[in-house]
């Protein structure tokens, strides 16, 4: 589940923008992310790119 990946296509990400605050604390059990309702596409491509996580495009788009 998660951040334990290297790529995320599109889908995923929209999975991850859809998690709640209490979901996202358990995906970043180190602490880095605040705890808010709601996390906006800045802040999830912010985390990834300082985690290094990439963030793929859906195959054939």
């Amino acid at each position: 589940m998660g951040l334990k990946k290297n790529l995320y296509s599109i889908e995923e990400t929209e999975r991850l923008l859809s998690l709640t605050a209490n979901e996202l604390g358990l995906l970043a059990r180190d602490g880095e992310l605040k705890m808010e309702s709601m996390y906006s596409a800045e802040s999830i491509l912010e985390f990834a790119k300082r985690k290094k996580i990439t963030l793929a495009p859906e195959a054939g788009s």
